[in-house]
């Protein structure tokens, strides 16, 4: 993130843990872009309804985070896109 940062094009905006956690999505931090980092205790079902809501350019899907943490889910995804495997 620092690189994209030192380049100046880009503002970092950080959302706070006690943000993420406690307060509702309406008073998170507007972004034009998400990168979403999942991490055990992430409230990936807030982060979904924050993107629903503010429809910010995802660069990592959350919408598939379920998907990629269960190897049966990714393989099944790669056989409906019919992506060899």
């Amino acid at each position: 993130l620092r690189r994209l940062e030192i380049c100046g094009d880009f503002i970092i905006v950080v959302f706070e843990q006690e943000t993420i956690l406690e307060k509702p999505i309406e008073e998170w931090p507007i972004v034009e872009l998400l990168i979403a980092f999942f991490s055990t205790g992430f409230p990936l079902d807030k982060c979904k309804q924050y993107c629903k809501l503010r429809n910010p350019v995802c660069i990592n899907n959350v919408d598939f985070q379920d998907i990629f943490r269960s190897r049966v889910a990714v393989y099944k995804k790669l056989q409906e896109w019919y992506i060899p495997c």
